[in-house]
């Protein structure tokens, strides 16, 4: 077949769909018309029949994804051609009871209002229901059903006896070295206050710029005080010139001896930032351990 005849043979197709789709929006507009107070809504109501079944057929072959959307808007197409004809024949037997050729009854009338409607309310369900089964959205929803299942099984199992228990020795150590953690800082802290030093940084160790902060004082304001990358520690020197501890926070936290005796390796590391603490007398035995 040439290209000419296939021209004028889609062009036959569809001025003959396109013409019958015309003559049978004009009845159904023209039945809901002399129904309806104001014509204008008679316009929208096309949209349930001839015009929504070629916008159904459109998004049956572009946008449907998934069998249940193709099966709604392919359903709906035909449905809304169906519809069209009931009122196309509704339309014709008004015109004729109105010349007198033939005789609606009121329960006919009434019959076919309530199919007018009925199209109406199918095309509003339908279309609720194409979105609710959009292929993305119903996959997401299938997945966060799925997370809601493991996780109330999973809260359901850790709440037994032995979940619990299993719990508790797992998360005990935890726990413990928490509390420890929050103990030893209180005591540092008591501990510290009877030297002038608030050692909440002791059990944390903080920069300078912290440290500074956190003793509200400069470090290079601090006599006997060296820098230690967060741990406190400070030296004396006896009458006799010779330099000892005074405490070395470091050497506790090693687990060391940390008050008095000679000076320890952490002193060896640092660099002083403010002059030693010096006595008038020779410090005492306990005091140099």
């Amino acid at each position: 077949m040439s290209n000419k005849n296939k021209t004028i043979a889609w062009g036959g197709f569809y001025l003959l769909i396109g013409g019958l789709l015309f003559y049978a929006a004009s009845r159904t507009l023209h039945f809901v018309q002399n129904l309806m107070a104001e014509s204008f809504w008679g316009y929208l109501f096309l949209l349930a029949t001839g015009a929504g079944s070629l916008i159904w057929l459109y998004v049956y072959l572009v946008l449907a994804q998934g069998a249940k959307q193709r099966a709604i808007s392919f359903v709906m197409g035909l449905l809304d051609l169906i519809g069209e004809l009931v009122l196309v024949y509704a339309d014709v037997f008004y015109v004729g009871d109105k010349a007198g050729l033939v005789n609606m009854t009121a329960d006919e009338l009434r019959n076919f209002i309530l199919v007018s409607v009925a199209i109406v309310g199918v095309n509003i369900i339908a279309g609720y229901l194409f979105k609710l089964f959009d292929l993305k959205a119903e996959q997401d929803q299938q997945a966060q059903d799925l997370v809601d299942y493991v996780t109330d099984a999973t809260m359901k199992q850790m709440n037994t006896p032995e979940a619990k228990s299993q719990m508790v020795n797992e998360l005990m150590p935890v726990m413990q070295e928490a509390i420890k953690a929050r103990v030893s800082a209180e005591i540092f802290d008591r501990a510290s206050a009877h030297h002038g030093l608030n050692a909440r940084s002791v059990g944390w160790p903080l920069g300078d710029n912290a440290m500074e902060k956190e003793f509200a004082v400069p470090l290079s304001l601090t006599p006997g005080v060296n820098k230690t990358g967060g741990v406190w520690m400070q030296s004396i020197t006896g009458k006799d010139g010779k330099k000892r501890r005074a405490f070395c926070l470091r050497c506790l936290m090693e687990g060391k001896s940390w008050i008095g005796g000679d000076l320890c390796k952490h002193f060896e590391s640092v660099e002083p930032v403010g002059a030693e603490s010096k006595l008038d007398s020779p410090l005492p035995e306990d005091a140099v351990g």
